[in-house]
């Protein structure tokens, strides 16, 4: 769990992810960031996100999905390759 500091400053990298995916895709993206510690049996510590949560745990499950079958996920689609 985050502590009050570490929340501002996840509200601050949200913003900045924000504004630079828009300049990367020419317009508004949605994302879902998971942060979590290396090396500790805690899966999951904090997330920042710009969408709704069904919609972030819907694109979680999609990504784990196609990892798990070892499916290949671009970088992006696409102008951005």
């Amino acid at each position: 769990m985050a502590t009050l500091q570490q929340e501002r400053e996840l509200r601050d990298v949200a913003k900045l992810l924000t504004k630079k995916l828009r300049r990367i895709y020419g317009e508004d993206m949605g994302f879902f960031l998971v942060v979590t510690p290396f090396n500790q049996n805690t899966p999951v510590s904090d997330y920042i996100s710009n969408i709704h949560r069904e919609s972030g745990i819907a694109a979680l499950r999609d990504t784990a999905d196609r990892l798990e079958t070892k499916e290949t996920i671009p970088a992006s689609i696409g102008r951005v390759q």
